[in-house]
């Protein structure tokens, strides 16, 4: 069985991850909820699975944020090859609670798509690095995840 992404990031001990332990908000938000310890996870902020059911929203906006990600050079993640990559640039992870709050659902999906789009539009329009600009974005939700926010849910 090949080593999860939670191993990856503990055994990549790099500073863009975060927190490498996970961080106690979490832990205490996920057992508040009902939910192991455990199921605060390292989490994709672009999924790296756009799911099978590709008339769906998620699947729609999951794959234009992945085009976004590629075509500006910023790695997904997605397996030993992307993580070989990375080196220790693993802008698209995060700690998260897992399933709760819909973080695998179109809502979601939808809004770091959009998100990521706006970033590289403004970004253009100024005459700045797009690169950088998803990056930048990236490491805002990286923050907001670490502390427990639903940012996708709040801007609905």
């Amino acid at each position: 069985m090949p080593p999860t992404y939670c191993a990856h990031l503990a055994r990549a001990g790099n500073t863009t991850v975060g927190n490498i332990t996970r961080p106690q908000l979490l832990i205490d938000n996920a057992i508040e909820l009902g939910y192991k310890a455990s199921a605060v996870h390292a989490h994709h902020i672009v999924m790296k699975n756009a799911g099978l059911e590709f008339w769906t929203e998620r699947y729609k906006y999951t794959i234009k944020a992945q085009e976004l990600l590629k075509k500006y050079g910023v790695e997904l993640l997605e397996n030993e090859g992307s993580i070989a990559r990375a080196g220790d640039e693993f802008d698209n992870m995060s700690w998260a609670l897992n399933y709760a709050d819909s973080i695998h659902h179109d809502e979601y999906a939808r809004y770091i798509s959009n998100g990521l789009a706006q970033a590289v539009d403004d970004a253009l329009d100024k005459g700045l690095d797009a690169k950088q600009a998803i990056k930048d974005r990236l490491a805002g939700w990286k923050t907001l995840f670490e502390d427990g926010k639903t940012f996708w849910k709040q801007a609905s």
